[in-house]
Order: structure tokens, then sequence, then C-alpha cells
């Protein structure tokens, strides 16, 4: 039997190591030259080096994982997974509910793509309206300002870049499922079939072993090398009313074929599931809490528990007071037969949200068919496309919104007359508080800023108020008073 000495083959794998680092600077120079122009060869090799270790500890060991780390770390920063402006991409990379370091990488180069596609559509939207804005924190250059679009840059990667292991002198042997093997696709969409991102999943087979997956930004996921068979899907971050089944069919059989081998594990021990409290800071309503905690809103909102809440606050869910304590009932799980070889279409109940504000003009008369343009900020830091549209005939912006928006900025009439109008969600109090209603005369036009109670800015505001209503001007925010403004604010 022939022998490598040990010395010989780590003479060898540091060779061939130095080999995929040239080709990998050459490529960097041509494709990133923004990145690597200026650098000299010593420090380019340095740095690729660095990043081909630190895409080890993420256990991405292929020339082809580690071509397209290095990729994302051309676009983003040499130090892209330490950058805490870029921490969820670390957290993707880290997320063991996705269970192969490759698919993780995948999930990670799908989400940076779509959010670079959202950004220049906001800036395409923007330079139509004449707008230069600068770019928000933790956003991407436009990629003819980086080099060679990060989508086939990783397209590149995979072209060129096999599976051997980095610095290795012989290939790995490839895992193989059964030749019968399925996939299943689970999309999940919200109540205006959307997809939504991040949702966990879990299907169950009969002996109770489990695969591990999650939703990307389109809202899909695929469970591969899966043998023919009935199993059982589970959402298991979310109650049993928070989501639902909405149709299940057969995949083609071309496209059904699963590849690869599924890695069961031991289904984890199921968390302790007891009711919790809920301290409400400002800006938060139900709908808030049920994506955060994974409860359709109305299930937390008629919980026995909150029932004297739900009075004090005249059973609108969505104006609290700083202060107020919810009670989050304990989740419950809920298993959906499903097979191998089918498409499950879920729906999760109770997102999105929607944005709904009213303009008026000076005769307190619909603003209807008004242009607009609306943006709005996640407490998440997700790019959000922004939106073109024109008021409605009641004199509405009404958008669907996603339940963790925190501001939404609102310019009617882009262009040189523009209104530029900003909101923070969530922020108006309830009508029974002196913040409430002051808010809400400021919102109708009434103007009294901030005065207190005996100010007489504010009576005269709450006489004008009166008078448009035929109450009685007392000046005073007696019960029919609020009753009328509430109803006049809409909320």
């Amino acid at each position: 039997m022939f022998t490598i000495p040990d010395a010989r083959l780590q003479a060898l794998s540091r060779a061939s190591r130095d080999q995929f680092i040239d080709r990998l600077m050459d490529r960097l120079r041509c494709d990133f030259p923004a990145t690597a122009g200026d650098l000299g060869s010593d420090e380019l090799h340095r740095r690729v080096d660095q990043a081909i270790e630190r895409a080890a500890g993420f256990q991405l060991l292929s020339q082809q994982q580690a071509g397209r780390y290095i990729n994302l770390a051309a676009v983003y920063g040499w130090e892209f997974d330490r950058d805490p402006a870029l921490s969820w991409m670390r957290a993707i990379l880290t997320d063991t509910i996705l269970p192969r370091p490759e698919e993780r990488l995948d999930r990670l180069m799908e989400t940076c793509l779509h959010r670079q596609r959202t950004e220049e559509h906001n800036r395409l939207l923007h330079r139509q309206l004449g707008w230069a804005p600068a770019m928000a924190a933790g956003t991407t250059a436009p990629p003819d300002h980086r080099g060679l679009p990060l989508a086939e840059a990783d397209q590149a990667a995979r072209a060129h870049h096999g599976h051997q292991i980095v610095g290795a002198v012989a290939m790995p042997c490839p895992g193989a499922g059964t030749g019968e093997d399925k996939l299943m696709e689970i999309v999940v969409t919200g109540d205006d079939d959307a997809g939504l991102d991040g949702i966990d999943l879990m299907i169950v087979r009969g002996d109770g072993q489990v695969l591990t997956g999650k939703t990307g930004p389109t809202g899909r996921y695929r469970f591969t090398g899966l043998p023919p068979g009935n199993y059982k899907l589970c959402l298991p971050a979310l109650d049993a009313d928070a989501w639902g089944v909405k149709t299940i069919r057969a995949l083609p059989d071309t496209a059904s074929r699963g590849t690869g081998k599924a890695t069961w594990t031991t289904a984890p021990d199921p968390a302790p599931q007891d009711d919790k409290r809920h301290l409400i800071v400002p800006g938060e309503c139900i709908g808030k809490i049920a994506e955060y905690y994974g409860f359709f809103p109305r299930t937390i909102w008629d919980h026995p528990a909150n029932a004297d809440l739900k009075h004090r606050r005249h059973d609108n869910m969505y104006v609290l007071f700083e202060g107020d304590v919810v009670a989050i009932p304990a989740k419950r799980m809920k298993l959906e037969s499903v097979a191998a070889g089918d498409q499950v279409i879920v729906q999760r109940r109770g997102v999105p949200e929607h944005l709904r504000i009213r303009f008026l003009d000076h005769m307190r008369r619909p603003r209807a068919g008004v242009p607009y343009f609306l943006s709005v900020a996640t407490d998440s830091g997700i790019p959000v496309p922004d939106v073109l549209g024109e008021t409605d005939a009641g004199g509405f912006v009404d958008q669907p919104i996603a339940p963790s928006a925190i501001h939404a900025t609102i310019i009617l009439q882009p262009g040189p007359m523009e209104e530029v109008h900003e909101f923070d969600i969530g922020y108006v109090d309830p009508i029974d508080t002196v913040s409430g209603w002051l808010a809400r005369l400021n919102n109708l036009g009434y103007g009294c800023g901030i005065a207190a109670e005996e100010d007489g800015i504010l009576i005269d505001a709450v006489k004008a108020f009166q008078r448009k209503w035929g109450l009685a001007e007392t000046g005073i925010m007696d019960e029919p008073t609020r009753g009328r403004l509430l109803q006049a604010h809409g909320s």
C-alpha cells in the first residue's frame, strides 16, 4: 500500500488552497474592481484566505461554497458576518432551522438578492419622481457601482467551482437519494396571497422523526429527498388559529422529484405553554404583538383574561395605552396531513395589516383621486417596496402593510407642490386619555398642539369641533364629544 507522509499531504493541501485563492483573486479583480482593484496581491491574498476561514466557521467548506461566500464579502464588506449593521446576514448563516450549511447559504443569497431588488425598485421610483434620496443604512450600492451584479457572480461561482473541499487533494463522494425520492413544496401567504418570509416549518413522519425548514422571501420552501408517502405538517411558531391549509395539489411528476437525501432528526421537546403577560410600550397594538407571538389577533383580543382591557379600550385592539397589560394565551400546536410530491398552500391569518389614512380638504371634503407616494419602515429594518397610488373616492390611502410597520411617509401630489405627511404607526392613544383626544383633534385639523386641558387654545378647538358636529359648545371633552370625535377620526 502506498502511503503519503503527513508533511507531504499538508504541502499538497496548502498548494491546492493557494491555487484556489489565486483563481478567486483573478475573478475578484475582474468582477469586483471597486473591492479588489486597489489591493496589492499580498493583501488581497490575505483577505481571501481569511474569508475562506470565516466561511469554514459556518461549515461552508467546498470551493463552490467559499466562492459564493466571498462574492457576498465583495459586495457587503470583507467582514460582513461581523458587521452589527448586517446582523441579519449572520443570523441566516447560523439559523439551525435550516439544517444544512448549503441551504443556509442559499437562503442568505436569496435574501440578499430580494433586498437588492427592493432597493433598486425604490431607487427607480425615486428617479421617476425626480428625487435622489440618500441610501438607507445597511443597503448596498447599485450593482453598476460595485461591479458584477451579485446574481451573476453567484451563478459564475456555481459554474466555475466544484464541490471539492478547499485545500483537499481528493473529491468527496456526494450523497444521493434513492431515485424515487420526492420533494414537497410549502408556500405560506398572508390574507392578501403575498408570500411570507421567515415562517418556521416542520414535517413529521410516522416514527416521530422530523425535518425543519423556513420560508424565504417569496414564502416558499422545499423539503427534498422524501420517500413517497404521507407526513404531518406543522408551523411550530404559530398558534393553531393563526394558520390553515388553503389548497393542496400534486406537483407534476418531473417537478416532484427530490434531490439529495433528507436528514431526519429527533423532534425537539415541546416548550412549556403557559399564559404570558405583555406590557404595552408606545407604538404597540394587538396586531403587532400577535405577529410577534404567532397568534391570530382576535385570539389574543378575545381571550377571557383580556375582557376588562377590551372594555376599557372600547373594543379597539389597535389603540392601546402605554402600561396596558395584555394576556397572551398558551399556544396550541396543529398538524395537517400532507404527502411527498405535493405543493401545499398555507395561509397565515391576520397578516398583513392595513394602513388606512383619510385626507380631507379645507371644507372637510374627501380628497379623492390625489396621486400619492407611500414609503413604510418596519422595526426589523427589512426594506419595503415604495408605492405610487391615488386616494380612493373617500379620500383614503389604503395599503397593506406588515404588522411590524413603525413609520409611514405619505407624499401627496409628488412634485413641486408636494405635501409631505409623516406618521408614527400605533402612537395614537385611547380616546379617553388627554393625549388621545388631543392627537385626534390635531389630525382632524383642529390645531391645539400639545395644550393642557385648561389652555384656551384647546377650549377653542373643542368648541369648533362641537360646532361642526351640532354638539353643545361647552369646550369640555365630555362623553358625547368623545364619542363623536372617535367616529369622526375613524379610530
